[in-house]
């Protein structure tokens, strides 16, 4: 019927531009187009209840009402109670061959499990086809279904035909990839502590899965595949569960607006750019040797494929979907458990020990005759398994069962797992007993059927049936032994005090959903679809914040207080400091809410790892990526930093040295008389060059498109944000269209288009020099592309950190430069004592300002880090988006969702920490450094008042893992520049009049008005 639509409309529009039609006849086709539509609707409306209803007579359970149009009540009753649903209906209907129920994905029929030994191995019933309807077959974000049932057959062969025939091959491998992680994440503390339990495990189940998926590759090691591998399935299953709520008409443009569509989308195209290299490594490989031999789930599925185009990415994706959740639920689930029955824990230890002892260690074999260990882990999935059906498909044909219940071709069928909790079968069936399966293995016939993998049985489907069956449950259930032998080894736990352990409701698909109740049918169906995917999470945060003080809270509601904040950020940190002082509050930032933490808290949270507080979002969320076009977090940049360019200060210091006496003296000139400079212009091309000698060598760093973007890029980029940050995020996507902030999106595009354009060519051609042996290179450049293949960076990659790297140090470095400028040129007596300093230390190392020697230069240390206090930029640091919730020590929680910054400006007057706080005093941090004035942090390492220090009490580098990798560079890079000036120039302000800068608003935070000039003259002798 779309198409009839689509013919007319298109034949009217034909018409109307080659004919002159009268209005009569305008208005006939008019008319004739909207009664086609209104025939359409009727049309699709009347065979969506046609096929609705005729599956079978069977009774309903949570049948729609007659204004349930699409269903939607009778899905969100599903969705929020499907295991009681299923109970109350085989309780209601006990002689009934089961009934019809509406599950997320449509109406379905609920079989009861005498029908399991009749399906388990009837082709008739598709599993593939119901699952590739489930998730979406050919929509983006879903890429695992692109080739449908061809990738789905791949990952069966692999899963049955290579990787459990392996399982005796890799089980020492995956033990010791277990100790290795688990130390990492749960650590050799003897004490007890807590742990985020479920979390923790996925995180150490992603990493052994990827270890047996990926063999020996440094993929399976990389922290963004891992995050990748870990989120995705929750992702998807989420984006699957609110699609699947949609009309199946919609989808295909439904999906490019809902938040966890477009989240499933982007770890997809992340997948791609990590996976793909490695792919492409390997082929190249096979091509240039034959006999290069991979043994893993990527050469597997290679083969499996036999030559057929198929998607390697995808297939790995599907790999993680398939293991990691189930994995970690069950384990989760046997660690709540043996921790409610700590008596268990003795004899399994001495049957773990027993075994490895008489095998010799780790090996398939040994595993199976921990009949204890199979036992509380069967019984555990008895408990509560992963679904309430052991057997789900659509029927790809009429089917009569052997009792005479007919089946229309087209039907979802299940088949009920109720009979885990049954009493006729299992004796106290709703009390945990660990002993039950390693008991009943001791009855004659009952061996096989009790094990873990069994899956013959309706009374236990933990696993599926049949030919049914999870094709990957042998190595499940390898891979949990191991974790949970390493566990019951290596540490003894207990719940946390006030935790109680719950029972989730079981569901086909991981989702969250509203408790929203709606009257009309088109009213639920909006309200639905919203609140799942939208406004449910954001409610559920405002909820848990109210504990929170809110700053501004008397200016009204959210608008208000936003587009206060808009006009003065300062305030609101001002006053949420002066009531609060070492406890939490919130601000409305531009952003939505936030939650300003306290320098204590720093102690609590600096080394929590990206799972927990993500960086890269709260980054994305700053300069607004999705706009820009700024690269994201880059663990590849951060590396190199921390490795080579620090590492390396001292060996690169005489280039330094000699580039910054070159480029200041070239900048500003021999200034016989008293020269004018706009100092913030003049210190960004000092640096841009200084820095591009580092980054780049020392030719291009002199290239004048090399200067420009390295300067103009990051104003541009920032420019197109504060324009963009004036409209709600839900404005956003629009406003980026207007004119002004068109014009600048497009500047700061080219800009990044240009620098790499520009970089791009250089990698390339360095590339060919190295490997012909007609040049060396000794730079950050060259040191990214040392490591290219190690990281699996692409040339663009590199160019974009190259880009990266220029944002986050050239303007931070200029402003700090410019400002303390500004202080010497009205401090005349100043200037000659850090000249003072600076050429008595040079006599003392021999002219050679090496970094010991600039650590040296302790009063221009003070100077420049009294003139940052002074002129904070922002007045928080730390952004972090939270990814599951926190408790802190006092109390206070912050939850899943929020974005959290920790205080910095505020606390820099404060005349408690700084007498006279608004006086720039060049003493201060000397002082605090010789022990000369009163401590009030009470640091024991005067050290701590450097420059280069990053602390809690302040932010300006960031604080503990999440600080500045740069830092120390840059502490080198200001300090030689500021010494070249001042033993080569007398400073002051135009004139010499003394004018004292005030503060105005820049961004966020205050800077001096860095348009204003000062003026250099050449030292006379």
């Amino acid at each position: 019927m779309e198409a009839t639509i689509n013919h007319l409309y298109n034949h009217h529009s034909k018409s109307n531009s080659s004919l002159h039609m009268s209005g009569d006849d305008h208005e006939l086709s008019r008319g004739y187009l909207m009664a086609s539509t209104i025939i359409a609707i009727l049309f699709a409306l009347f065979s969506y209840f046609k096929k609705s209803s005729k599956s079978t007579s069977l009774p309903w359970v949570n049948q729609p009402g007659v204004f349930d149009i699409f269903r939607m009540k009778a899905k969100y009753r599903f969705l929020m109670g499907a295991r009681d649903m299923v109970l109350q209906g085989f309780a209601d209907f006990p002689d009934s061959a089961g009934f019809r129920m509406v599950a997320d994905g449509g109406e379905i029929v609920m079989l009861a499990p005498k029908y399991a030994a009749e399906l388990k191995n009837d082709h008739r019933v598709d599993f593939v086809k119901l699952f590739l309807q489930d998730f979406h077959e050919g929509i983006p974000g879903f890429d695992f279904t692109q080739q449908g049932a061809r990738d789905a057959k791949i990952l069966r062969e692999v899963t049955k035909s290579q990787l459990t025939h392996h399982l005796s091959k890799i089980t020492d491998s995956l033990s010791s990839e277990c100790t290795a992680s688990m130390q990492r994440i749960f650590t050799d503390n003897e004490e007890y502590h807590d742990v985020e339990l479920r979390s923790s495990l996925l995180d150490l189940i992603s990493r052994i899965s990827s270890k047996a998926f990926l063999g020996g590759d440094p993929l399976y090691q990389n922290e963004d595949w891992l995050k990748i591998t870990t989120t995705y399935a929750g992702t998807v299953n989420r984006a699957a569960v609110m699609l699947r709520l949609w009309p199946h008409a919609l989808r295909p443009l439904v999906h490019w607006v809902l938040p966890s569509c477009r989240e499933a989308r982007t770890q997809v195209r992340l997948a791609r750019r990590l996976f793909e290299p490695m792919v492409e490594r390997r082929r190249r490989a096979k091509a240039e040797d034959p006999n290069v031999v991979f043994d893993d789930t990527v050469e597997w599925a290679e083969k499996a494929a036999k030559g057929m185009p198929y998607d390697a990415s995808a297939v790995q994706l599907l790999f993680s979907m398939a293991a990691m959740h189930t994995t970690t639920d069950l384990l989760t689930q046997v660690i709540l458990d043996l921790a409610a029955h700590p008596e268990m824990l003795d004899p399994l230890r001495k049957e773990i020990e027993t075994v490895l002892s008489e095998e010799g260690g780790w090996t398939k074999a040994a595993l199976h005759r921990m009949k204890l260990l199979d036992s509380v882990l069967k019984e555990c999935q008895r408990m509560k398994p992963a679904a309430i059906s052991g057997l789900r498909g659509i029927l790809n044909t009429d089917v009569t069962l052997s009792d005479g219940l007919r089946l229309a071709e087209g039907t979802s069928i299940a088949v009920s797992s109720h009979l885990h909790w049954d009493e006729k079968i299992y004796k106290d069936p709703h009390e945990w007993d660990g002993w039950r399966f390693y008991n009943l293995r001791q009855v004659p016939g009952m061996e096989h059927r009790s094990q873990l993998v069994s899956s013959t049985s309706p009374e236990h489907m933990g696993f599926g049936i049949g030919t049914h069956a999870c094709p990957g449950r042998f190595f499940g259930a390898h891979e949990v032994k191991v974790a949970l032998c390493h566990f019951v080894l290596n540490y003894d736990w207990k719940l946390s005090e006030g935790t109680v352990p719950q029972t989730r409701t079981f569901m086909w698909s991981l989702m969250f959903i509203s408790t929203l109740h709606e009257r009309g049918a088109l009213l639920l169906f909006i309200a639905v679809i919203f609140s799942a995917s939208y406004i449910y999470p954001r409610l559920r945060v405002r909820q848990r914040l109210k504990q929170i003080p809110l700053m501004g809270e008397e200016l009204g509601g959210y608008y208000k207080r936003r587009n206060e904040f808009l006009r003065d950020p300062m305030r609101f940190y001002w006053e949420g400091y002066q009531r609060c002082k070492n406890k939490c509050f919130r601000v409305t930032h531009y952003e939505g809410e936030r939650i300003v933490l306290p320098g204590a808290a720093l102690d609590e949270l600096w080394n929590m790892s990206e799972a927990v507080l993500n960086k890269n979002k709260a980054y994305d969320q700053r300069v607004l990526r999705q706009y820009t076009g700024l690269p994201s977090g880059n663990p590849f940049l951060v590396h190199c930093i921390r490795s080579d360019l620090t590492r390396n200060l001292k060996r690169i210091n005489h280039h330094l040295v000699s580039e910054v006496e070159k480029t200041v003296d070239e900048v500003i000139g021999p200034c016989e008389e008293w020269t004018s400079h706009p100092i913030y212009r003049t210190s960004l091309r000092i640096v841009a060059i200084v820095s591009g000698s580092v980054y780049v060598g020392p030719d291009v760093c002199r290239n004048e498109q090399f200067i420009h973007d390295s300067i103009h890029f990051t104003e541009n980029v920032l420019a197109a944000v504060h324009m963009l940050q004036m409209y709600p995020g839900w404005m956003r996507p629009i406003a980026r269209f207007l004119k002004r902030e068109r014009t600048q999106l497009a500047k700061s595009w080219n800009h990044l288009k240009a620098s790499k354009r520009l970089v791009v060519p250089i990698i390339q051609q360095r590339r060919e020099e190295v490997q012909a042996g007609r040049a060396s290179y000794d730079d950050m450049l060259a040191w990214m592309m040392a490591k290219q293949g190690e990281w699996k960076q692409t040339d663009d990659d590199v160019a974009g950190s190259m880009v990266q790297l220029g944002v986050a140090s050239t303007h931070n470095t200029s402003s700090t430069i410019a400002q303390t400028l500004f202080q010497l040129a009205i401090r005349p007596e100043l200037v000659e004592e850090l000249r003072e300093e600076a050429q008595r230390v040079c006599d003392q190392f021999d002219e050679q300002l090496s970094p010991v020697a600039l650590h040296e230069l302790k009063l221009l240390d003070s100077v420049m880090k009294e003139a940052q206090r002074l002129n904070p930029t922002t007045p928080s640091h730390f952004h972090r988006v939270v990814e599951r919730d926190i408790t802190l020590k006092d109390g206070t929680l912050i939850p899943q969702g929020i974005t959290v910054e920790a205080i910095f400006a505020p606390p820099l007057f404060d005349p408690v920490l700084f007498p006279n706080p608004q006086e720039f005093d060049p003493y201060r941090f000397l002082k605090l450094r010789r022990g000369e004035t009163p401590d009030p942090n009470h640091y024991k390492n005067k050290e701590q008042y450097t420059f280069s220090h990053a602390t809690k009490e302040n932010l300006a580098w960031g604080y503990g893992a999440h600080v500045c990798p740069g830092r120390y560079f840059a502490n080198n890079e200001i300090k030689l520049i500021l010494a070249r000036m001042l033993l080569r120039y007398d400073i002051r302000m135009p004139g010499g009049v003394k004018e004292v800068m005030k503060p105005q608003r820049g961004g966020m935070g205050w800077t001096p008005d860095l348009r204003k000039p000062i003026e250099f003259r050449a030292i006379r002798r």
